[in-house]
């Protein structure tokens, strides 16, 4: 009896909380949304309609980049019961995914998302002028300034590092983070192979490089990869799986305790914490606004702009500008390339070309690629072309253009990046899509698995394929016919290794609209070898340094030289930037 009654007071305690509503009912859901790299799944708990938890349980987004929103999204959720948050700047993508992941789980809710629209309100703060000095500045926080900043701390200099976007990273924390180098011995100079290696890098850049810096880049570049270990960074060589390349690549898949992880963000990490632990002020959210000067045009500082809205005045010795390119302006790549218009990018989100602009602003000079930028090709709405899963698929693909002609070597290498200049000149050329064509002597399965996907068009015959992707059918087959002839042979139109010469005649067909995927602009300011960036006279701009996407016209020509070399060099000219503004 006793227990009987316990049980009652028991039930009649709940009911009591549940109609007062001190116990509330919980429960929790999983939704997914787009990311930058693929779906983000994320757990939310509600409790009568209060977000109480979100959680992000799987991704697969850039690290590094995404930490900050998928730290600062669930929270600023939570904290204001709202979906209406700003984004992180930088992560933009990946703070849309959560937003778009905690919406689905509302709707599973039963909830009306009307209900979580409220704006946030802000805190009416008044903004300041602060006034600031420091030995020198550093305008961004990828790969070319932080070693810029690391280069100049360890010569005992003072340095500010300014990054507008959350996270520091840039486009090198987006790479694959790998740096060619002479040798695969780095703790020795070989002078014969330095030579050979800043020569091949000369001749790539057709002349139009500055062979002094590609000098210093190639003679420093296994000196680089030591400096990177002494940081912290397991770089060892390994074999890249394309045919073709040349020269030492290095790259890091586990740290010295042989951990998994990822090398452009354990890169991007080590060098952080060593500008942090030389004295570096980091100073992330924001962005330089202009360049101070004096009455002869010697640049004295920069004038910023805080997360908080303050306007930073910073008195400077020497200014570095490492702000990365201008892929994400579309203003300035159609200035470079008109055909560049409208192409997609897989870049840093801060390359907006804002180094170009103060610079250009106080008379620096800037030059133009005829290409504008480089990159690989990819499928035209960047889903799940088999390239991917095959690299073996990438070289025995056949790719024509809209008037079914085949215009490059497919099965280049990712590093002689004729592959995204093909492209360009085709569309220089008036040509606008193009196709990778797979037969049942390339890889049928792949073919087949982008079909399903709603990726790819399949026919049983040539006519029907030219048919179904608005080609001529005349010019497909005769292309088709060529291709076919030389299967097994080298190949003598355009130089593809026999191995990949599948030929084009076993059906079913397959064509995957595919184009140019742009990794980096070429072209911007000019700088001397010092990395001192140079006015319209081709003279220096005293106390302003630059280094890295900013300024790789000084390596770059037309197309991309080699898989690694965007880092080293990015990496390396820092390190002679900040050396030097620091002398």
């Amino acid at each position: 009896m006793f227990y009987v009654r316990k049980s009652l007071v028991f039930i009649l305690i709940c009911a009591l909380l549940f109609a007062s509503g001190a116990l509330a009912v919980q429960a929790s859901y999983t939704g997914v949304g787009a990311g930058n790299n693929g779906e983000v799944m994320v757990e939310t708990v509600l409790e009568d309609g209060v977000i109480s938890e979100v959680r992000v349980v799987e991704h697969s987004e850039t690290v590094g980049i995404c930490d900050a929103a998928i730290e600062r999204i669930p929270k600023a959720i939570v904290d204001n019961q709202t979906l209406a948050v700003d984004t992180v700047s930088g992560a933009t993508n990946t703070s849309n995914a959560i937003l778009a992941a905690v919406a689905s789980c509302l709707e599973q809710a039963g909830l009306n998302l009307v209900d979580y629209q409220t704006a946030v309100v802000k805190a009416d703060v008044e903004s300041e002028v602060i006034n600031l000095s420091t030995d020198i500045v550093v305008v961004g926080a990828g790969g070319a300034g932080l070693s810029a900043a690391v280069a100049a701390a360890e010569a005992g200099r003072n340095v500010i590092v300014l990054e507008k976007l959350a996270a520091v990273g840039g486009s090198t924390g987006m790479s694959g983070g790998a740096l060619t180098a002479a040798t695969d011995n780095c703790e020795e100079f070989d002078e014969e192979e330095s030579e050979k290696f800043a020569t091949w890098l000369i001749d790539t850049a057709k002349g139009q490089g500055n062979a002094e810096i590609i000098r210093q880049v190639a003679n420093s570049s296994n000196e680089t990869i030591l400096w990177l270990r002494e940081m912290g960074v397991n770089l060892t060589p390994y074999d890249y799986p394309v045919a073709g390349e040349s020269f030492a690549i290095y790259s890091a898949y586990t740290d010295f305790e042989g951990n998994s992880i990822s090398s452009p963000a354990y890169i991007i990490r080590q060098m952080a914490l060593r500008a942090e632990e030389l004295g570096c002020k980091i100073l992330t959210e924001t962005p330089a606004q202009s360049l101070a000067t004096d009455e002869n045009g010697a640049v004295t500082g920069v004038v910023a702009t805080d997360a908080a809205g303050n306007t930073l005045n910073i008195q400077a010795g020497k200014v570095i500008l490492a702000c990365g390119g201008f892929v994400v302006n579309q203003d300035m790549m159609i200035q470079a390339n008109p055909k560049l218009e409208g192409v997609t990018y897989w870049n840093g989100a801060g390359n907006t070309g804002d180094g170009i602009v103060m610079a250009t602003a106080i008379g620096a000079k800037r030059v133009f690629d005829p290409i504008g930028a480089f990159g690989i090709w990819e499928s035209a709405d960047f889903t799940n072309f088999p390239r991917n899963s095959s690299a073996d698929l990438t070289y025995k693909t056949l790719i024509i253009n809209d008037r079914g002609e085949r215009f490059m070597n497919e099965g280049e290498p990712y590093g002689y990046q004729n592959l995204y200049r093909g492209f360009m000149l085709q569309k220089m050329d008036g040509c606008e899509t193009f196709y990778a064509l797979i037969d049942q002597n390339a890889f049928t399965e792949a073919g087949e698995a982008t079909f399903q996907a709603g990726n790819a068009v399949k026919a049983d015959t040539l006519d029907e394929l030219a048919e179904a992707i608005g080609v001529d059918a005349e010019t497909l087959k005769s292309t088709c016919a060529r291709y076919t002839q030389l299967a097994g042979q080298e190949d003598e139109d355009f130089g593809k290794a026999a191995e990949f010469m599948t030929g084009m005649s076993a059906d079913p067909f397959y064509a995957i609209e595919v184009g140019p995927l742009t990794l980096s602009s070429i072209g911007g300011l000019v700088i001397d070898a010092e990395c001192r960036i140079l006015n319209e006279n081709s003279e220096p701009i005293e106390n302003l340094y630059g280094a890295g996407e900013l300024v790789n016209s000084a390596i770059f020509y037309e197309k991309y030289s080699k898989s690694g070399m965007a880092v080293q060099f990015v990496i390396t000219t820092g390190r002679i930037a900040g050396a030097n503004a620091a002398a």
